[in-house]
């Protein structure tokens, strides 16, 4: 688990790197790197901000870029997903029948969809490497997707939004 949160730090340092406002660049690394709440950011920024215009600052980036990120993320799952894909998919479930996470629990599920452990986020070798698929039903997978999205609770955590090269917050990493 350490490990992984360390490798999930790294990239988002990396995608931090290429935040062009340097305030925003800021604010994002004190909320999702180093977890401080709005006050303690608006403390470190200074300059009579307050912690809702900090807020405020952080929701305009993320919402302007979660478009973007959107927009990219269609066009390159488009070219992803494909009738190669769909194909590979078929064999490995002829292969793997069973849902492993159903297995895991001690029921018997069949396996209809082909889930990537870790997220692949266009990252072409890991999207095709086959240590990295497991079979799943519906259920589980819509699951394991919604925790990695961020659409389930959190635990008391202030909510972090999906860094698109992360796959998913550094929220789920610490739980």
């Amino acid at each position: 688990m350490a490990d992984n949160f360390m490798y999930e730090l790294k990239r988002l340092y990396r995608y931090l790197e290429t935040v062009p406002d340097s305030d925003v660049k800021l604010i994002l690394t004190l909320r999702h790197a180093h977890f401080l709440t709005w006050r303690q950011i608006a403390d470190c920024i200074g300059g009579g901000l307050t912690a809702e215009d900090v807020r405020k600052m952080h929701d305009r980036y993320c919402a302007k870029h979660k478009k973007l990120v959107a927009r990219e993320q269609n066009k390159s799952n488009s070219k992803i997903y494909t009738y190669r894909w769909r194909k590979a998919g078929k064999a490995y479930l002829k292969e793997n029948p069973l849902c492993v996470h159903c297995q895991r629990d001690g029921r018997l599920t069949p396996a209809t969809e082909v889930d990537h452990i870790i997220p692949h986020n266009g990252d072409l070798k890991l999207f095709w490497d086959r240590s990295n698929w497991q079979a799943l039903c519906k259920k589980c997978h819509s699951v394991k997707t919604a925790a990695e999205d961020g659409a389930r609770g959190n635990s008391g955590r202030p909510r972090l939004p999906k860094f698109p090269i992360w796959g998913q917050s550094p929220a789920t990493l610490i739980r």
